[in-house]
């Protein structure tokens, strides 16, 4: 009788540490997801344009933004700076008229992942 509870309670120790082991320390169960960089804000937006002279004039004369300078440099579509880390950028519509008139939004982020430190979310994402 004896060896039989002790044969019981030998089995209920070696259950509690393989599920120990299983449930904390069995390194394919307890993997960690990776954590997001924190959104620090809006780095630029691209807007779809049916007419890049009059979206220019509008971005350039009635709202006072500048065009080709700050971080705009260096890109080929015709781009506003807001502030020192904002930009609009203008893309010509192609083909049909798109189902709304933002392109394209990239965030700015707390720290580079891999080589690039904004984040770009595709048109038309459902959220």
């Amino acid at each position: 009788m004896l060896s039989s509870l002790a044969r019981r309670g030998g089995r209920g120790i070696c259950f509690f540490f393989f599920a120990l082991y299983f449930f904390a320390g069995n390194p394919a169960h307890s993997q960690t997801i990776p954590l997001r960089p924190q959104i620090t804000g809006i780095a630029y937006v691209r807007m779809f344009a049916a007419d890049l002279n009059t979206s220019r004039e509008f971005y350039g004369k009635i709202l006072g933004l500048t065009s080709g300078s700050g971080g705009c440099l260096g890109i080929a579509r015709p781009c506003f700076t807001v502030n020192s880390h904002q930009q609009i950028e203008l893309a010509q519509i192609s083909g049909g008229a798109p189902d709304n008139l933002l392109a394209t939004v990239a965030f700015a982020t707390s720290k580079m992942t891999g080589s690039r430190s904004r984040r770009t979310c595709p048109p038309n994402t459902d959220w």
